[in-house]
């Protein structure tokens, strides 16, 4: 029913949690192995290369620009947003759209709690 291709969009939604990472040969790209329990209580695991860092498109985004790169760590015991054909478990992936959504929502929220504590400090 699904392609690779189809999956991100189409698949069903889940979080999944990181047991490991580990550098590739790239420095920027990290060896992920995640497990995933599905609604019917199946569990499955599967590894996934990655990319360790999100540059958003700056454009309209208050404080970005489109040099901004925003790291994404992978810790053992994170949640990270999944895929899945509900009708094959074996067809699974990182919603890799989800993920960099949340780190660019994290990194947003992060960045304007130190500007407020920063701009505070210049009132004591």
């Amino acid at each position: 029913m699904f392609g690779n291709h189809n999956l991100l969009t189409d698949g069903a939604q889940t979080e999944g949690v990181v047991l490991d990472s580990n550098m590739t040969h790239q420095e920027s790209k990290m060896k992920v192995q995640i497990a995933v329990k599905f609604d019917d209580g199946e569990k499955a695991e599967f590894t996934e290369v990655l990319t360790n860092y999100y540059v958003p498109k700056g454009q309209g985004l208050k404080g970005l620009t489109d040099k901004t790169v925003i790291p994404i760590s992978f810790r053992t015991g994170m949640k990270i947003p999944v895929r899945y054909d509900p009708n094959n478990h074996k067809h699974v992936a990182v919603d890799v759209p989800a993920l960099h959504q949340r780190r660019l929502q994290a990194y947003t929220e992060g960045k304007n709690a130190l500007r407020a504590q920063a701009e505070a400090s210049l009132d004591s």
